[in-house]
């Protein structure tokens, strides 16, 4: 597979180089940067003996530091930890390897390491450094686009919320993707990665922000991803995997600029309240939101291009997914989900739908989605009588 510098949009300065294979030109980017060896500091996911290629690749820079986030979905509390050591190392610049949640820690310890102001500081809008740290992203999962994405999540388990930063610092200076190093990806984590690339294609493609440029690449990017994910148990070979990993890529191109939408606001609650892995969170509201987009009238378009754009942009998502040009989605995509292992929403009775509404609705992504969509809009798409429910006192995830 050939390594190759890709072609990236005018919204994205981070420069990619694609292929399997493509970590061993890390060296090289480093140096483009004209940042020493032995000022690099490494941020990495937990070392296991599930990646030897992480431990080859920290004993090639061994001039280097090494920082270790210790969770998945890192707190505030957790990255002020390692913003505080990432300071007493001093580094020139950052190296990010790991999943979203590690390139996006990586990304707030870039931007904050040379300033005086800390993540709780700068998520409650103090002022951010006016430059950040080079970073060079090297995702190991195919799914949240963070390489190429000027946004960053911390997961607040205190306050029961998702939270992020966003600002065009926080871009990654460069990005390898490398699709072989998901070989010893687990089925799981490979599978939530590859809806989360699936969903953020389709959300940046539909997106009231989203261009015309952008948009392609998300329908690509749903594209791409729905023709690797791994259905009915079986594996993904390079080609596969390959493909996931670009898909993954366009699909950050896509929310780079367009964002994403009610997908994702829905899933956070899914997510912090049930311990629903990400990418599957996101994909189990996809087939409703769909087909809501697809009733947008004038009167409740929120897309600059009108409703007719919106109802074309849908026909393009719905061939992308291999779905019928008309009829509902909702089924077709739940049983996608069983194919790959998954529960759709309808059969998870733990889950108060109207709870997770009522939180979704006050994301600022429910004000992206191209329809209008409101707490009693969202509660008849997503469960008719949800929003007769009792409602769940909000999470305190402080106390588990």
């Amino acid at each position: 597979m050939q390594i190759r510098e890709l072609p990236r949009p005018r919204h994205v300065p981070t420069r990619v180089l694609f292929g399997h294979g493509a970590v061993a030109r890390l060296p090289e980017l480093l140096r483009d940067l004209g940042v020493p060896a032995e000022d690099v500091l490494f941020v990495t996911g937990r070392r296991s003996p599930a990646k030897p290629w992480l431990t080859e690749l920290l004993a090639a820079h061994r001039s280097s530091a090494v920082l270790e986030q210790p969770e998945s979905h890192p707190g505030v509390a957790t990255l002020e930890e390692l913003l505080d050591a990432a300071r007493a190392h001093a580094p020139s610049a950052v190296v990010a390897v790991g999943g979203g949640s590690v390139l996006d820690g990586a990304k707030v310890i870039a931007l904050l390491a040379r300033s005086r102001v800390g993540v709780e500081a700068a998520l409650n809008g103090a002022r951010l450094p006016d430059e950040a740290l080079p970073l060079v992203a090297v995702p190991t999962t195919s799914g949240t686009g963070s390489e190429v994405t000027g946004t960053a999540t911390v997961w607040d388990r205190v306050a029961g919320r998702k939270r992020s930063l966003e600002t065009p610092r926080l871009f990654p200076a460069s990005a390898v993707v490398d699709p072989a190093l998901t070989a010893t990806l687990p089925r799981e984590p490979l599978v939530s990665a590859g809806l989360d690339a699936l969903v953020q294609g389709v959300e940046g493609a539909w997106a009231v922000r989203a261009t015309r440029a952008s948009a392609a690449y998300g329908v690509r990017a749903a594209a791409m991803a729905r023709a690797a994910l791994p259905i009915d148990g079986r594996a993904l070979d390079g080609e596969a995997r390959r493909l996931l990993a670009l898909g993954s890529l366009y699909a950050g191109y896509a929310i780079a600029r367009g964002g994403t939408t009610a997908c994702h606001a829905l899933s956070y609650p899914l997510t912090l309240r049930y311990g629903v892995p990400h990418g599957v969170a996101c994909a189990l509201t996809l087939g409703p939101v769909l087909e809501f987009n697809e009733g947008v009238s004038p009167e409740d378009c929120l897309h600059p291009e009108g409703a007719a754009h919106v109802r074309a942009m849908l026909a393009r998502i719905r061939r992308a997914l291999g779905l019928p040009a008309t009829g509902p989605a909702a089924p077709a995509l739940d049983r996608l989900l069983r194919a790959l292992g998954c529960a759709p929403l309808a059969a998870r009775p733990e889950v108060d739908v109207a709870a997770v509404i009522a939180e979704a609705v006050t994301s600022p992504r429910m004000a992206n989605n191209p329809r209008a969509i409101d707490e009693r809009s969202a509660a008849t798409l997503l469960a008719p009588g949800a929003a007769a429910r009792p409602r769940q006192r909000p999470l305190d995830l402080a106390r588990g």
